[in-house]
């Protein structure tokens, strides 16, 4: 990581953990990668994306979906 943050005991915790330790008050759920690949993405169908998001529904979709939904408020269509 570029960046590492501190929990409070004062350990060191990769950027992504830190902030979402900071914003969820609860440590981040990381998944080994054989679980991702059970992953696809409820609006596209990929099974491979730098990180999972869920949609409203509480379904998981690749981050480009999520962040596409996220700045236009409607799902984008699958290729």
């Amino acid at each position: 990581t570029t960046t590492w943050r501190r929990n409070l005991t004062g350990e060191p915790l990769c950027n992504a953990c830190g902030c979402y330790l900071k914003l969820h008050k609860r440590w981040r759920n990381t998944a080994s990668s054989s679980s991702r690949e059970t992953h696809n993405c409820a609006n596209c169908g990929t099974q491979q994306t730098t990180m999972w998001r869920r949609n409203t529904d509480g379904e998981p979709v690749c981050n480009a979906c999520g962040l596409y939904f996220k700045l236009h408020k409607v799902r984008c269509l699958p290729p």
